[in-house]
């Protein structure tokens, strides 16, 4: 995998344009911060859509609440370097 420019994004810009991927997140930006360091870029590979997502933030967490919100068939395979 080739290093990403990441750009600066709000934070609730960041976690809409993850959300229209991957589906509902909780998205907490580095502390004292309202942006991520960011770069979301999605391809299709082999039948698959393959979401690549490279950012600084403090933490992101989906919760049981999140997946029941929003319904829909997201699956992952999640390999973090």
């Amino acid at each position: 995998m080739t290093a990403e420019r990441l750009k600066p994004v709000h934070v609730d810009e960041f976690a809409t344009d993850l959300r229209a991927v991957c589906g509902r997140f909780q998205v907490s930006p580095p502390r004292r911060k309202h942006h991520i360091d960011s770069q979301l870029s999605v391809r299709s590979s082999a039948g698959f859509d393959v979401v690549s997502v490279s950012q600084n933030a403090q933490r992101i967490d989906r919760t049981q609440r999140d997946i029941r919100r929003i319904p829909g068939d997201h699956f992952f395979l999640i390999i973090q370097q």
